[in-house]
């Protein structure tokens, strides 16, 4: 099924929520059930266990949840001693992109033995960080400018 406009409906309604309330957490999970509430054909009781599925999903999956705890603790504690300028900023996410890239090198290592058999660091590397560096780096830069943008409209909210 085609969404046309629809798409945009969510992430623009979860950024409105998240700037108006200052409450991130919440203004995600309204995005999440208004995204499902469009893909189930606006049926709330369908759309509320399809997001709810959606995100025991993601934290069902153990490579998932332990990528995302180390990488949030890496980000808070280099918020939290150093303090939150621009260049800690970036430190701690290249540090999180690298602590994602282990994890998730050594995973599908592990997995990739187990299903199929023996693959090498560098083909792994290849496969799996190599390709996504220039990409991550530009969502770096990307969210760098947005977090300045949005922590100054936040204040003038």
């Amino acid at each position: 099924m085609d969404y046309g406009f629809l798409t945009l409906v969510a992430p623009l309604l979860t950024l409105a929520i998240a700037i108006a309330t200052r409450k991130v957490p919440l203004a995600m999970l309204i995005g999440i059930f208004t995204g499902q509430l469009i893909i189930c054909g606006w049926n709330p009781f369908t759309a509320i266990n399809e997001g709810l599925n959606c995100i025991l999903g993601v934290c069902t999956d153990t490579g998932n949840l332990k990528t995302f705890l180390f990488t949030a603790l890496i980000m808070w504690a280099m918020e939290k001693v150093p303090g939150n300028r621009t260049v800690v900023m970036i430190i701690s996410m290249v540090l999180g992109l690298l602590a994602c890239y282990a994890f998730g090198t050594v995973w599908f290592v592990v997995v990739y033995a187990q299903k199929t058999g023996p693959v090498g660091l560098w083909t792994a590397l290849g496969w799996c960080v190599f390709p996504y560096i220039i990409p991550d780096l530009v969502k770096i830069a990307l969210a760098l400018v947005l977090q300045k943008r949005l922590r100054a409209a936040i204040r003038l909210a």
